[in-house]
């Protein structure tokens, strides 16, 4: 099976509660000043997801580069305590030949958030995440 077959593929179901600790350390390190949920930028720790799909699909970590990020913020936010559940899906293949016709493939991928607690089910973040690897695929 081509690696172009498996698009659509999602990783497993994650869940994670936001905790006080972990916003702070994300804050000082990213010199925000946001209190008592996480800031906008907190998607990029949840892309546990996208990891899996790579080994999943036999994408070697040396072999990619960060392209591009984009984030849409669907609902409400993501306080401190609340729990959350993501889930990442291969989305787009896209594969082009470089001027040294070297192979390069440009891959998309999709995380959904959703806020589980407190309140009903949610979905409060959308990620889409293009890498661009370098080399055959299998």
């Amino acid at each position: 099976m081509s690696i172009r077959d498996r698009v659509g593929e999602e990783s497993s179901l994650h869940r994670k509660r936001i905790t006080a600790e972990e916003i702070g350390a994300f804050c000082a390190a990213v010199g925000s000043t946001v209190k008592g949920e996480a800031p906008p930028t907190y998607m990029t720790t949840l892309r546990k997801g996208e990891f899996e799909l790579f080994v999943k699909l036999g994408i070697p970590l040396p072999s990619i580069l960060h392209a591009e990020q984009e984030y849409t913020y669907d609902g409400g936010g993501m306080p401190v305590g609340c729990e959350v559940e993501f889930k990442s899906g291969f989305k787009t293949l896209n594969q082009k030949r470089g001027a040294s016709a070297a192979a390069l493939s440009f891959l998309a991928f999709e995380t959904e958030v959703f806020r589980t607690e407190p309140g009903p089910r949610e979905r409060v973040r959308t990620s889409l995440t293009t890498i661009v690897v370098r080399g055959e695929l299998p």
